[in-house]
């Protein structure tokens, strides 16, 4: 490993400068003919500034004069600066805190050396130990943009910066090109604005599997001399794109992992490791993990932000004091005797545990504590790693209260079942009882606990089994297929009785209560037991699990930020879930059997197609407030809804029929024009 390399060594000497007077055309062009994502604004030996790719993005394309305006107008200053002595490791750590691409390289008077890029950090051999073992897929994040190749240049950088994105696939008459900074820069330095997205780009979409190694993409970037490829899943389908940035973010979790497994090791290590504990320990500081070092006596040695940041204590009220700074109290000295008895044997200890914060809240954590031995074997630090657990804590309880009202309402439903004189029971898809009251309990002969979970065959001879089968499944095919007499109703009053707003969103947090990446979070339904849980879609984690109605269907539906997620069930209800807290919102039963719901893509409104009755509903996003109940007919006759979708270009909801044939389209902009009906040429 290179971690302790000096910058000077992998530094690229040739500087692209300009005078600040120079436009920003001409700037462009010189970096286009360079290939050189950055220039220096020079005035009297002395660098004024910086114009890179992604201030080129910045640019009112829309204003064809910005392209004729001197540099000095537009550049990023002051310049970022590195010492040639500074490591490859200060360099990655700079980039990543500062969410920079270039730094300028100077010497110890402050010359000029030479330009560093996260391109040359990513392509040093020393990250090789990290990414030739890892896939795309393990670093790939949120969505990316996509335009047609119709869409305006000026039009299309617009979105790009509302992305914060540095690179945007365009499909072009059914081919996938890109449109990069580095084709902006083309475009500006040709001055002409005047076109289209698809003129723009760069064809065709240079594509990766997600199962290729980090490793073998990286070799690509550098043989291509390109800083993203399209990412394929293993339908061929377009999933993502992958830059150099993405590879540089995911090594700073192999580098928290490193500290981790070096503190494990003997003194004698310890000693040939230096440098790459010094770089440990700097990534430490930059982690959202905490991590506080303790010696032997157990007083405090070191903290980093995130462990400063969880208790409340500064570096310098820590430093020096004894671990019981922390206890909470809860905690009896049987505890303490077994986890350090746990740390002598095994070397290591991990569970929940509550602390006390220095404004006296006692909080859970959750603490893994590692013991570093030197070389006669004695312990000589403790590594303590751990996670604040109070919101995912809230949410076990909140689910355990959901539980048992659950179980409330299920001993009330089988007390209501008792009561009725006639015999009621429900089997599953087996034959076997789930319910059973009591009337039907006696009619069968035994204790109706005794019949749940039993089949027929269990209680009865074969052949009366078998009969009772028979009729089982004969009566409840002609139940099913008997048509109604009527559409049932449920109209503006019934939706609007069934409103609830669980939680007011004045009380949730304004930053998430977890380390992971809020825009790279997913929900999985379990259609077995009713549940859903969030995923860390980083780590494969679970976040929070909890209770849903009865059969969700047609999909989770997303707000635009990601911060709620929306489920429709088969039975009407459809409910808005916090994804930061795993937070019930508000509820409402927008239908009897419902298909599916979707979210404009403002992220204002709800539409639900329902099967039953023949109805769309619009609700407010904010709070699922029924806004419009739509009746769904047309030639004399009504027609179930087979789904509803989102067309963001157009601004409207799409709605196919079931029973008509008919396309449906809801217009949900302010400044919506006419919809036209029939042919439209």
């Amino acid at each position: 490993m290179h971690y302790d390399l000096p910058i000077s060594q992998i530094l690229r000497h040739e500087l692209l400068e300009c005078a600040p007077q120079t436009t920003v055309a001409e700037a462009a062009g010189r970096m286009h003919q360079a290939r050189c994502g950055s220039i220096l604004v020079v005035e009297l030996g002395e660098v004024r500034g910086i114009w890179t790719e992604r201030d080129a993005l910045a640019l009112n394309f829309s204003d064809p004069e910005s392209i004729h305006l001197p540099v000095s107008r537009v550049m990023s200053t002051p310049v970022k600066t590195v010492r040639e002595t500074d490591t490859v490791a200060d360099a990655a750590i700079r980039f990543k805190q500062e969410r920079l691409r270039h730094l300028l390289v100077v010497d110890r008077d402050g010359r000029r050396l030479g330009i560093v890029s996260q391109t040359d950090i990513v392509n040093h051999q020393g990250v090789e130990f990290y990414v030739h073992m890892r896939d795309v897929g393990s670093v790939l994040k949120s969505a990316t943009l996509q335009v047609p190749g119709s869409m305006p240049v000026a039009e299309a950088v617009q979105r790009l910066r509302e992305a914060r994105a540095d690179a945007a696939i365009v499909n072009h008459n059914g081919h996938l090109g890109i449109l990069t900074g580095r084709d902006v820069l083309r475009l500006i330095g040709q001055e002409s604005l005047n076109c289209s997205a698809g003129e723009v780009a760069s064809f065709p979409l240079i594509t990766v599997p997600r199962s290729s190694t980090l490793y073998h993409t990286r070799k690509i970037f550098n043989d291509r001399r390109i800083r993203h490829l399209g990412v394929m899943d293993e339908h061929g389908r377009i999933t993502g794109l992958l830059s150099y940035a993405d590879i540089l973010d995911s090594v700073e979790q192999e580098y928290v992992a490193e500290l981790r497994a070096a503190l494990q090791e003997q003194s004698q290590r310890l000693q040939q490791s230096r440098h790459a504990l010094l770089l440990a320990s700097k990534v430490a500081e930059s982690s959202q993990q905490a991590i506080m070092i303790v010696n032997a006596e157990r007083i405090i040695q070191s903290i980093n932000p995130a462990s400063s940041a969880i208790p409340g204590y500064s570096v310098e009220e820590a430093v020096g004091q004894d671990t019981r700074l922390l206890k909470s109290g809860l905690h009896d000295a049987d505890f303490y005797r077994q986890l350090y008895a746990d740390l002598a044997a095994f070397g290591v200890w991990s569970g929940e545990i509550w602390n006390r914060r220095k404004n006296g809240e006692l909080y859970p954590e959750n603490l893994t504590i590692t013991s570093v031995k030197g070389e006669g074997g004695q312990v000589i630090n403790y590594v303590c790693v751990f996670t604040d657990m109070t919101e995912q804590k809230r949410a076990r309880d909140d689910l355990k209260e959901s539980h048992q009202r659950l179980e409330q309402q299920s001993s009330l439903t089988e007390m209501i079942l008792d009561t009725l004189p006639v015999m009621v029971f429900v089997k599953d898809e087996d034959g076997r009882y789930l319910v059973m009251n009591e009337a039907a309990a006696a009619f069968v002969g035994h204790d109706k606990h005794e019949v749940v979970g039993r089949s027929d065959f269990e209680l009865y001879p074969a052949d009366v089994a078998s009969r009772m089968r028979q009729d089982d499944i004969k009566a409840l095919a002609k139940y099913v297929m008997t048509p109604l007499p009527e559409v049932p109703a449920w109209g503006m009053e019934q939706i609007k009785g069934s409103h609830l707003v669980v939680t007011d969103p004045a009380t949730l947090p304004k930053a998430p209560p977890f380390k992971s990446d809020p825009l790279n979070l997913f929900t999985v339904v379990e259609g077995g037991d009713h549940h859903v849980t969030i995923m860390d879609g980083d780590r494969m984690e679970p976040l929070y699990r909890f209770q849903s109605r009865f059969a969700l269907h047609g999909g989770a539906k997303y707000s635009p930020d990601g911060r709620f997620v929306y489920f429709a069930s088969r039975d009407g209800w459809v409910s808005k879930v916090d994804m930061w807290t795993g937070k019930l919102m508000a509820e409402i039963r927008a239908g009897i059997n419902t298909r599916n719901v979707a979210v404009s893509d403002d992220g204002r409104f709800l539409m639900v197609g329902n099967v039953l009755p023949h109805t769309l509903v619009a609700l407010d996003a904010r709070d699922l407030s029924p806004l419009q109940v739509i009746p769904v007919a047309g030639d004399g006759k009504t027609s179930r809804v087979s789904a509803v979708y989102t067309a963001p270009p157009r601004h409207s909801f799409v709605v196919a029929l079931r029973d008509l044939q008919e396309v449906w389209e809801i217009p949900y902009a302010d400044d919506a024009g006419p919809v036209m009906n029939g042919l439209v040429h």
